[in-house]
């Protein structure tokens, strides 16, 4: 009997301490970076980009049920994932020529793609109190240093202004 006993606490420690970690997982890894998987690039490909915003745009139309342009502003590349600053949302020009967000978001993004450069899926980082290390889990050091030159501050970044161009051309 008192090894029955025994092996239920040991499940129950081992339940508990895999549910600590879990829970905690943000707190406690909460200083580690990724690195590149493979050689680190700056360079778009054209065909990577239109194939990332029509994703995105299709994702969000169906997920949120209201038109979507999205655009982008690329930040680096490896052979895994594209690293970009990612603007979606419906956009408009007013009467004096000033463009209007109707709604819309703004999120760095990690999108994993294969060798002909369709998108495989993505990451973001969480909302809330594990904004930070869920962003610090998802991108490299060299590309958080680069999107926080690229932000410099300004919400938008202009992407948004390409969207609306991109759509205006159609």
């Amino acid at each position: 009997m008192n090894k029955v006993k025994l092996f239920f606490v040991i499940i129950f420690l081992v339940a508990l301490s895999t549910s600590i970690l879990y829970v905690n997982r943000f707190d406690i890894f909460s200083t580690w970076s990724p690195t590149f998987s493979g050689t680190f690039s700056v360079n778009e490909e054209a065909i990577m980009g239109q194939n990332i915003n029509s994703y995105f745009e299709k994702h969000y139309v169906k997920n949120e049920k209201r038109a979507y342009m999205c655009d982008h502003l690329f930040l680096g590349r490896d052979s895994k994932y594209v690293y970009l600053d990612l603007v979606c949302g419906l956009f408009k020009k007013s009467l004096n020529g000033e463009v209007v967000t109707e709604y819309g978001l703004q999120v760095p993004t990690r999108v994993e793609y294969n060798e002909n450069g369709e998108v495989l899926g993505f990451d973001q980082p969480k909302d809330g109190t594990h904004h930070f290390a869920s962003y610090s889990w998802i991108f490299p050091k060299e590309i958080q240093r680069i999107h926080r030159l690229q932000k410099n501050g300004k919400p938008w970044n202009n992407i948004h202004l390409k969207a609306l161009e991109r759509h205006q051309n159609k």
